[in-house]
């Protein structure tokens, strides 16, 4: 027993005595897990260094003078090393390959980080992550490098609520990084500037979030099928989770992983992008959990089993006060689906069409949509037009309810006595509910209302001259005369005696008047009937 603990006691020390005598100066010609403290600039050469390089001090500027530092491809090696509060150092001219990182940054998981530091006219290649920047270093610089080869070119990686932040991302030329040239890693990963980078694979983020891609109009440079933020937006990925309020380019989209919004006040706008699924059981184009005041508006979903999916978080947070609207939802199994707690919410101007569901409103576990309000939606040729499984839904306000194409007409019990485009009678919905639609569209619809002045969507100004314009769509298989009124504050202001409109056509009727009163919230009301 006493010669195995003296064997153990000569064992510990002798590696105690091999890791004291690896920390030394790196000087002109480092050495394999060698540090520097001060300014250094190596000798040019090829330098096999597993272990890597140390910095331990601020201010310090270490030029590698094209000097090849490489590793062994091992887990957890870092060419270069920067760690808790080195701050304010400069590394250039360095040639790093085959580490985990090339160059990594970040805090000593406590309140000091790297921050201010230089990494400039680097070539970084063959690593899993040519510059990765870790938690929560701040404002430094990565400017003039050339990455190639990488697995991620530039990694922002957040953990524990902290994420790399400020920093700034120039001038950096990117190619064959397998899966991105730049990737920002989470919601905390943020305010970074990312911009005039030239960039062969993608800028890839998995938060809207804060980070800035066009710097005084420029921005990054996409070769060939490259993809990323533009000067139009964001690229929209699969997958990517909006909690800011952004632009995105248009676009037709493939993925399955959808749109995730978290955060309450969202205004998502596809601007007519088009989503496109494959078909797959449990894909949703976009998903929004407990999300409160939030707008979906302008998309076009295609082939996911949800196309827009509104829920809560199986908790206390229901998804309530949202508007969806002039969307278009095709072959999707469920065109817009409500589960579980969501209330209060408006589904209006939208599009479904060949879905086994246009709007699909589920209860669970006692949980159940209420006092949604859907009006004016256009529902055409789905297997079942609309399910509802919730409690005091309203399928029409107190003017105009939905558009359904297997109820307008006579023949399918569609009758319209008193030609008002509006069926006489009710059109019943699917579903446990038992609820009716009390005012379904015949097949005259008003698409949109636009007053018009100098500049559209502005405030009205009195007595100023004002064009409104009613953008009508005729459904019926037949042509149908018209009249059209218009209603300013309740009161005619002005009428079309008749104007004729073709079967499945699109017209613009315009009217004209003068206001007597300015502002905002004037009501404007156009009044169709049938000659």
């Amino acid at each position: 027993m006493k010669w195995e603990l003296l064997v153990t006691l000569i064992f510990s020390i002798s590696l105690f005595s091999i890791n004291f005598v690896l920390a030394v100066e790196c000087g002109s010609v480092p050495t394999n897990g060698c540090t520097i403290t001060q300014n250094t600039t190596f000798v040019n050469g090829t330098y096999n260094l597993p272990n890597g390089i140390d910095i331990e001090n601020s201010n310090i500027f270490l030029d590698c003078n094209n000097s090849m530092i490489r590793g062994d491809n091992l887990v957890n090696t870092y060419g270069i090393f920067i760690v808790a509060d080195r701050d304010y150092n400069t590394i250039k001219n360095c040639h790093i390959a085959n580490y985990s990182s090339g160059i990594y940054l970040t805090d000593a998981n406590g309140p000091m980080d790297p921050d201010f530091n230089n990494l400039v006219n680097n070539t970084l290649e063959y690593n899993e992550n040519g510059i990765r920047l870790y938690r929560d270093p701040e404002y430094n610089l990565i400017k003039g490098n050339v990455f190639k080869n990488n697995v991620y070119g530039i990694h922002l990686e957040e953990a524990s609520s902290l994420g790399p932040s400020y920093n700034n991302i120039t001038k950096n030329i990117m190619f064959n990084n397998s899966i991105s040239d730049v990737h920002i890693s989470g919601r905390f990963s943020d305010y970074n500037n990312v911009w005039d980078n030239t960039i062969n694979n993608r800028v890839v983020y998995g938060y809207t979030g804060h980070n800035v891609y066009v710097i005084n109009g420029i921005e990054n440079t996409y070769i060939g099928n490259a993809t990323g933020p533009t000067s139009e937006g964001l690229y929209i990925y699969g997958g990517l989770r909006v909690n800011t309020n952004r632009t995105y380019i248009y676009k037709n989209y493939t993925f399955d992983g959808g749109i995730f919004l978290e955060g309450n006040g969202l205004v998502f706008d596809c601007k007519g992008s088009i989503f496109s699924g494959r078909g797959l059981s449990g894909t949703r184009g976009i998903t929004f959990f407990g999300n409160d005041y939030t707008i979906i508006r302008n998309c076009n979903i295609v082939d996911f089993a949800s196309g827009i999916y509104v829920a809560d978080n199986n908790g206390p947070i229901d998804s309530d006060l949202n508007l969806i609207t002039n969307n278009t939802l095709k072959y999707n199994d469920k065109g817009i689906h409500l589960y579980r707690d969501v209330e209060n919410n408006t589904i209006t101007n939208n599009y479904l069409e060949n879905n086994d569901y246009g709007i699909y409103s589920e209860n669970s576990g006692g949980e159940n949509p209420m006092y949604n309000l859907l009006y004016q939606n256009e529902f055409v040729d789905n297997t079942v037009q609309a399910y509802d499984g919730g409690l005091n839904n309203s399928w029409n306000n107190s003017e105009i309810g939905n558009y359904w194409n297997d109820y307008d007409i006579d023949i399918e019990g569609c009758f319209d006595a008193d030609s008002n485009f509006i069926c006489d009678d009710p059109y019943n919905i699917s579903g446990s509910a038992g609820s009716r639609d009390f005012l379904p569209i015949t097949g005259i619809q008003i698409l949109e209302i636009i007053p018009i002045q100098v500049i559209r969507d502005v405030d009205l100004v009195s007595g100023k001259t004002t064009l409104v314009r009613s953008v009508l769509k005729n459904r019926y298989n037949v042509s149908q005369n018209i009249n059209v009124s218009l209603y300013f504050e309740g009161s005619l202001v002005d009428f079309n005696e008749s104007v004729t409109i073709e079967s499945n056509e699109e017209m613009n009727v315009d009217l004209w008047f003068v206001p007597d009163s300015s502002g905002e919230n004037k009501q404007i009301k156009i009044e169709v009937l049938k000659i």
